[in-house]
Formats: structure tokens, C-alpha cells, sequence
């Protein structure tokens, strides 16, 4: 699979979040600025690692790193970035990403990092 120059150019922990648009990828940065890429959202996650991002509905692929928290809001959750951008988790995805990331859901973890 082809890797897009743009993640050659560009630090993993850089990128903020991904969010599709149609056929087109818009790249999240830091710094608050964004890149288009002519790529899916798909191919991104089918190149970076699970371990460093999360698909959290059907338009947005995060960088766990830049996850201060998750909030009940209602009656369905969200994560909290670091920046203070709130974005909604899917139903679907929701219990996939409970498993695979218990400590975003964590009650301690998220006092700890709210204090950040």
C-alpha cells in the first residue's frame, strides 16, 4: 500500500486527528492548522498503527495522544481533545474502543488528566 508523502513530511504527533471529506482526508495539526490530502480516510487507518490512533465514528480517526478525556453528554459520549474540541463516539464503535482503550473511560485516569 502507497504511503502518502504527506506522513513522511509530517511527525505522528503532529497530527491531531483525521476527518474525511468525501474522497478527501483533512489532516488536523497541533498547531490548529489543516492539510487536504487526496487519500480515504481508510487508507490512513489501514497505515498507522491502532496503537497510536482510534476511529471514533465515521468521519474522524484520532491521535490518542492529543485525548485529554472522555464526557458523557446527552446521553452519549464524547472525547474531549487538548485543545477543547469535543467530538462525538459513534454507538457502533463505542464498546470496541471501551475494549481496546478501558483507560479513557477510567474514572481516575480522567481526573488526572483533566488536571493537565
Amino acid at each position: 500500500m502507497k504511503t502518502p508523502k504527506i506522513l513522511n513530511e509530517l511527525s505522528r504527533d503532529n497530527i491531531c486527528y483525521f476527518e474525511s471529506a468525501s474522497n478527501y482526508t483533512f489532516l488536523h495539526l497541533k498547531g490548529g492548522s489543516r492539510i487536504l490530502s487526496g487519500y480515504t480516510i481508510k487508507h490512513f487507518q489501514e497505515i498507522l498503527s491502532s496503537e497510536y490512533f482510534v476511529r471514533i465514528n465515521r468521519s474522524k480517526f484520532i491521535n490518542i495522544a492529543f485525548i485529554r478525556k472522555t464526557v458523557l453528554q446527552n446521553n452519549a459520549y464524547a472525547v474531549q481533545l487538548k485543545n477543547g474540541q469535543k467530538i462525538n463516539i459513534s454507538r457502533r464503535r463505542l464498546e470496541k474502543i471501551k475494549v481496546g482503550f478501558p483507560n479513557l473511560f477510567d474514572p481516575i485516569s480522567q481526573s488526572k488528566t483533566a488536571i493537565d
